[in-house]
């Protein structure tokens, strides 16, 4: 990542460059772009100098380079093909799915931070990925109707994030319905 505004001044120039080739080209906008994403998260008064230059120079991410957009691509680990010499992790199956480090080392290798498909999951831009949120992942997706659906992961990751909702919920029942109060079932 650049330090100093003339770092973030050579990526640029690096980015619109046609003597450099495409590969270099796309790896410069692509850390620019990951930059300026960090740098719009952190507080202005904590930035550093190469922070406020990125905001305030009108870097724009939308923007890229005149090049093949193989070139401007998240670098991850390709998906498991059974071929040998497969790079990719196959998905932990659903014995596995509560294995933290199991299911953590397959997010590591196939997702990054910011939005994916592994709703719930906390990752940071150190690629340090959240235990307790992956055990909550395998669990939502161990309860959840099919193995993946979206409207009740959301309803499910609301459920958790709210302490004592359940409780909540079951005595906000109880006074709607006096004559009817929510009975609890118990297990074998």
């Amino acid at each position: 990542m650049p330090m100093t505004g003339l770092e973030v001044d050579c990526l640029i120039n690096v980015t619109f460059n046609n003597r450099v080739t495409t590969y270099q080209q796309g790896e410069a906008f692509m850390i620019l772009c990951e930059f300026h994403r960090i740098a719009s998260y952190v507080i202005p008064e904590y930035c550093d100098t190469a922070m406020h230059y990125i905001l305030d120079r009108k870097f724009n991410p939308s923007k890229p380079p005149n090049i093949e957009n193989r070139y401007l691509q998240m670098y991850l680990i390709p998906q498991y093909t059974i071929e040998p010499g497969s790079l990719g992790m196959k998905m932990p199956d659903f014995t596995n799915v509560l294995h933290v480090d199991t299911m953590g080392l397959y997010i590591l290798l196939h997702r990054h931070p910011g939005r994916n498909f592994f709703s719930g999951v906390v990752i940071n831009h150190a690629f340090r990925v959240n235990r307790w949120s992956i055990f909550g992942y395998g669990l939502g997706r161990l309860m959840m109707p099919g193995g993946r659906d979206p409207h009740f992961r959301r309803l499910y990751a609301c459920l958790l994030a709210l302490p004592r909702r359940y409780q909540e919920a079951i005595v906000e029942y109880n006074q709607l319905h006096p004559k009817e109060p929510f009975i609890e079932q118990l297990g074998p």
